[in-house]
């Protein structure tokens, strides 16, 4: 008797120690973000002046808060749908007429939602059971508290991942917020992240092609190691543990090699996201590779937590040169600043002491700044006008980075998009692989964006420096890596384009070199296909069988593409931007082949007519 008491014990104890409080049918009839959305802007489709919209995804249901603009305090909330009764409250509950006026507020969901609530945030809504408050992570852990990670779907472990790494972020401090925020609890940090590194590895190893925000699995994983690495650097610890633990697919560790090897030496590279920064610096610190670039991601120039690390990692040293100081980038009047076409110009240096001047500013419609200014370097003076009705923290800090280093280092960027002080100078750029270099001299470029005097460069450039991936290990991480790879190889066929017209013998030595790395059934890059097909099958060059065997991926391509559109137009948390409709897809892969002139090679024109039957029908 006692023994069968023990076992039954024993039994009970290894029961409960596997169970955990998530209820998934409960939460799976929560309605989605979307449809809460609708249920709230068909109400009220204008946003109220002064006041920020807030959704709330509690346990006891879906919440609209209303909060002030300026004091971020809570006017007004209302419990849009109650999760005990499962049904809308009060005027919120969908009739029949407001279903059909809901779906002409859908037509523009994505855009207008897309302005008003940040992508990562409307990712969390679909993928965890609580999101959109203070502490919903730690109330997400507590739920999955003893769950077997093998009994949950992917999305549920995906987003106890993203709970554990919420924690980290802020027992660490965050990125963006303070020089040394309150609270920082750097045990607890550790302890957060070997949590949110165990099962953002374990989705690595198990559900390596599910997709994040910032790509696979296998991307995501290594971005939290690179994080919190950054996180140790700026609270002063040894972070080399977390970037042993990184080891970044072959594909992106080519697509960062690349980037550097782009840059000239010793230059600024500018840089926007993730996959463009963390693989970076994941290079130069591991990897030992380009260290004499110095990698500044835009978005962390507006923290003042960012801006510290950079003064002590670089200015202290003189490797940077930075006339505002941490009493002139702390000032709350340095956040943003307007901007008026009504003020005149002002070279740089005096615009920026202008700058330090405004900050000191109380009320905001005072801080006022020209949107034009004259930069000068290389024997050079340019006039740059900002397109922008305000410049922001990184905006001044990367003018004040140009002015005090142009002679000293070469300015680069990866896109021009990320910055409206880049994008002023986007005239005055100069590509070379993967990143635009600021030359003065240069304006007006042709229209290839590429500069004569570049040719012999970038020639250079793809003969000795750049590395093409395979397909297959693209196909790792193919999300993360198509941009910069479809950036690579269009700046390729810019430059192949050139010498097919003007030099065909190196335009022969270009083509046979990538064909080394990449045979023609690898070149698996869309809509580009056709342009690289075309400059095959061109008189000068003649390699019509390569042509055929592009275009056969061109097909394959096609394919994805639509499969693709039709996944990502059914499920809901990727929906963070319109997605092209079927119809949309197969007209632009339609107006793709018509680059291709008319061929004399039979084969080559059967392959044409097959491709157009296969994206009409």
């Amino acid at each position: 008797m006692r023994l069968l008491t023990f076992l039954f014990l024993c039994t009970f104890l290894w029961a409960c120690s596997g169970s955990m409080k998530y209820d998934r049918a409960y939460y799976e009839a929560f309605p989605s973000y979307d449809d809460i959305a609708l249920s709230y802007y068909v109400e009220h489709p204008n946003y109220p002046r002064g006041e920020y919209v807030k959704f709330q995804k509690q346990k006891t249901g879906w919440y609209v808060y209303l909060i002030n603009v300026s004091t971020h305090t809570v006017n007004d909330s209302i419990h849009i749908w109650d999760a005990k009764k499962q049904a809308y409250l009060d005027k919120y509950k969908f009739t029949a007429e407001k279903k059909s006026k809901s779906d002409e507020v859908k037509k523009g969901l994505n855009t207008v939602l897309a302005n008003k609530i940040r992508r990562y945030r409307r990712f969390d809504y679909y993928i965890n059971p609580l999101a959109g408050y203070d502490n919903a992570h730690l109330d997400v852990i507590d739920l999955f508290e003893g769950a077997d990670l093998k009994k949950l779907t992917v999305d549920e472990i995906q987003g106890l991942a993203r709970a554990y790494n919420r924690a980290t972020i802020l027992s660490y401090g965050s990125l963006h917020n303070g020089t040394q925020p309150e609270g920082v609890d750097i045990e607890a940090g550790q302890k957060y992240a070997a949590k949110a590194l165990e099962i953002f590895g374990y989705l690595k190893d198990n559900h390596p092609k599910h997709e994040g925000i910032v790509g696979e699995m296998p991307v995501k994983y290594n971005a939290s190691c690179m994080d919190y690495w950054l996180f140790a650097q700026y609270n002063g610890i040894d972070g080399t543990a977390y970037l042993n633990k990184a080891d970044y697919p072959a594909a992106m560790v080519a697509m960062a090699k690349n980037y550097l090897s782009s840059c000239p030496q010793n230059a600024i590279l500018i840089t926007y996201g993730d996959n463009d920064t963390y693989p970076l610096w994941y290079v130069q610190e591991k990897l030992e590779f380009r260290k004499d670039v110095i990698v500044l991601n835009i978005s962390l120039l507006a923290s003042n937590r960012n801006l510290d690390y950079m003064h002590k990692q670089y200015v202290t040293s003189g490797k940077l040169k930075l006339s505002f100081q941490k009493e002139d980038y702390e000032k709350k009047g340095f956040d943003y600043m307007l901007l008026s076409d009504g003020l005149n110009a002002k070279y740089l240096p005096r615009y920026l002491s202008l700058a330090k001047i405004v900050a000191d500013e109380s009320d905001a419609q005072r801080r006022i700044l020209p949107k034009d200014f004259y930069l000068s370097a290389q024997d050079t003076s340019v006039t740059i006008s900002i397109n922008s009705n305000y410049i922001d923290k990184g905006g001044l800090i990367l003018l004040d980075l140009i002015q005090n280093n142009i002679y000293e280092r070469p300015i680069c960027w990866t896109d021009s998009r990320s910055n409206s002080v880049l994008e002023a100078l986007k005239k005055h750029e100069e590509n070379l692989g993967l990143v635009e270099i600021l030359n003065l001299k240069q304006s007006n470029p042709n229209a290839f964006g590429i500069n004569i005097v570049q040719h012999e460069k970038l020639k250079n450039y793809f003969l000795n420096e750049a590395e093409w991936a395979s397909a297959a290990e693209r196909n790792v991480v193919k999300e993360a890596v198509r941009p910069s790879s479809n950036v690579l190889f269009a700046a390729y066929l810019k430059l192949l384009s050139h010498y097919v017209e003007e030099d065909p013998a190196s335009a022969h030595q270009l083509i046979d070199h990538l064909l080394k790395s990449l045979p023609p059934s690898e070149i698996t890059y869309g809509q580009m296909g056709t342009i690289f097909a075309q400059i095959l099958a061109d008189t000068a060059i003649n390699r019509n069988k390569d042509a055929l065997i592009v275009l056969d991926n061109y097909a394959n391509s096609f394919k994805e593409a639509i499969q693709r559109s039709k996944l990502k137009n059914t499920t809901g948390y990727f929906t963070f931007l319109p997605m092209k409709t079927e119809e949309e897809l197969r007209k632009n892969w339609l107006e793709g082949l018509s680059i291709l002139k008319t061929t004399a090679d039979p084969k080559l024109t059967a392959k044409l007519e097959e491709l157009t039957i296969l994206i009409e029908k």
